[in-house]
């Protein structure tokens, strides 16, 4: 089960538990779900970060989403069960200085940058088993599960929208992302 950050993701919480207790699957979850109450009882045992907000210093970001951050760090940090967390290639060392658990292990996924509206580069990437270009979270977590040869791929809050949450202040015309996850 890959457990996107979308908001629809709110919906789906009980059938994920759910499936939890009644199969044995494997869960990824992706970005700031380590955040939410739910992530110490679901136990995810794969985790992606591939947002730049986990990989730089975050005291640039929105109050909002520094405190996402930072609680997704903690609540890492005080995971009881193994875990393994895919990062982007050169990530590693940065992250290590967040996550201070000995159940977590940190795996870099190769990532590249090339035109992905490019139908020629995407044939050839798929052909190749080149990664995803790097810009959505949900794409990079499909690739690692198709990676381990996974047979069934279950995706939850697969629904956030940049474009839809994209807005304005009408006090001084600024534009910004209002991002709406889970």
């Amino acid at each position: 089960l890959i457990l996107a950050n979308g908001p629809s993701l709110n919906k789906s919480i009980n059938k994920i538990k759910l499936l939890r207790l009644k199969k044995k699957v494997q869960i990824m979850s992706v970005n700031t779900f380590p955040s939410k109450t739910d992530f110490s009882e679901i136990k995810p045992e794969f985790h992606c970060m591939i947002d730049s907000a986990f990989l730089k210093n975050y005291t640039y970001l929105n109050k909002g989403m520094k405190k996402n951050v930072k609680k997704t760090f903690k609540n890492l940090n005080r995971a009881n069960w193994y875990l393994t967390v895919f990062v982007p290639n050169g990530s590693k060392k940065v992250l290590e200085k967040y996550l201070k658990n000995n159940y977590i292990s940190i795996i870099e996924v190769p990532s590249i940058n090339y035109d992905f509206e490019s139908s020629l580069y995407i044939k050839l990437s798929s052909y190749l088993k080149m990664p995803p270009p790097r810009v959505n979270v949900t794409v990079t977590s499909i690739y690692l599960a198709l990676l381990s040869e996974v047979r069934f791929i279950e995706i939850f809050g697969a629904d956030t929208s940049t474009f839809k949450d994209f807005d304005v202040n009408q006090n001084n015309n600024n534009g910004y992302v209002n991002f709406k996850h889970f």
